[in-house]
């Protein structure tokens, strides 16, 4: 384990949100073809919890474990059997989140884009290593939405196809 910890996107859907909620937000599960990335997460490592679609950030998790397989069913949607044991520090409800737009002049996500429409690249794929800068802006930003909640509805549209 290194002193510092990494910062991981971890995307999840509206109803993968609520199926690890559910299941007592103690485990977070990847696709098996990411075994490898997966394999990179350490103990005290920071799961940066995004809801695609809503485009809103829902959640901070602490890494616990060393990363495990397990098919143990958790999502009814897929098995997500790459798996590492977490610890809650921050979870939303998806209405509470923080939309990404609110960060977009501050993350590097958004830097450097010869298209500013393709922004959503960057949230294509997880586990995926974000800089040490993104993910402190990212851990301020829902700290601050923990403490003072601002409740935005959600488009149901953006609810359908998942």
């Amino acid at each position: 384990m290194t002193d510092l910890p990494n910062y991981w996107l971890d995307l999840f859907s509206f109803q993968t949100w609520q199926e690890f909620i559910d299941a007592g937000s103690k485990v977070a599960g990847f696709r098996r073809f990411h075994w490898t990335s997966v394999q990179k997460i350490e103990p005290g490592d920071f799961l940066l919890c995004y809801l695609v679609r809503v485009s809103r950030w829902v959640g901070l998790l602490e890494v616990t474990s060393e990363p495990f397989l397990d098919s143990s069913r958790i999502w009814k949607g897929d098995l997500f059997p790459a798996r590492v044991r977490v610890k809650p520090n921050i979870l939303l409800s998806p209405e509470a989140g923080v939309p990404v737009e609110s960060l977009r002049d501050r993350l590097s996500v958004f830097k450097n884009l010869k298209d500013q429409r393709h922004w959503g690249v960057a949230f294509r794929k997880c586990p995926l290593r974000w800089t040490p800068e993104d993910g402190e802006l990212i851990i301020r930003a829902l700290r601050d939405s923990a403490a003072h909640p601002v409740v935005r509805p959600i488009d149901p549209k953006k609810l359908i196809g998942e």
